[in-house]
């Protein structure tokens, strides 16, 4: 449920894009209350008609991808290091494919964009989902390898720039819908993370085969 309301959030350019997640009710929060009651306050806030909502959009977010408040990853490294960012676009893009997703080629985005990196970890907690109750023998490593690849992405990429991109949406959009978005990305990320850092992953990548699906 939360990555799907963070996810909607930029329903402008997204939606179309995005293929549904199996894992939506399966990020279980610390408190579950609070959690929900920060999203009652975001569908209230949200626009009913999609004229109001993309335009609220456009007021947020800008026309520019260095605009005032990106949701790209990368926006959120200096400049100066095109190397690092060249790399983090790289390696994001790379978990992407270890786990049969590729981005939509009628909806193209960069790989960095918050509502990809939701989609993804979305997809890892039903990739969970389904090695808890198969019947196989390598159940216990298919668990080990989506929790692996959720605490490495978490911690190498969605946890380190959301809190900035978070508190940037309550400046741009003040007691908007996007604010209220803000607000429960801030709490959801640390709510789902897991507490230790997991070993890495790069080993078992190639391991991942399988039929692409699109982001």
């Amino acid at each position: 449920m939360g990555c799907a309301m963070i996810r909607c959030y930029t329903t402008r350019r997204h939606s179309c894009a995005l293929t549904p997640a199996p894992a939506r009710k399966h990020w279980d929060c610390a408190n579950g209350r609070w959690m929900t009651s920060i999203l009652a306050v975001c569908w209230t806030a949200c626009p009913i008609h999609r004229e109001r909502l993309n335009a609220e959009y456009e007021r947020t977010f800008g026309l520019l991808v260095s605009g005032a408040c990106p949701p790209y990853e990368t926006e959120y490294v200096d400049s100066k290091f095109t190397f690092q960012r060249s790399n983090s676009l790289a390696d994001i893009s790379g978990y992407y494919q270890a786990f049969g997703l590729a981005i939509s080629d009628q909806h193209p985005e960069r790989p960095d964009h918050v509502v990809l990196e939701l989609e993804f970890v979305a997809h890892l907690l039903g990739l969970e989902r389904q090695a808890a109750v198969e019947d196989s023998d390598r159940r216990a490593e298919h668990l080990q390898v989506c929790r692996d690849a959720q605490a490495r992405f978490l911690g190498e990429h969605l946890a380190w720039w959301t809190p900035a991109f978070a508190k940037l949406l309550g400046c741009a959009n003040q007691n908007g819908f996007y604010a209220a978005a803000g607000v429960f990305l801030a709490a959801l990320i640390p709510a789902g993370r897991p507490a230790q850092a997991a070993p890495s992953i790069t080993s078992r990548r190639a391991q991942r085969g399988g039929k692409t699906r699109t982001l």
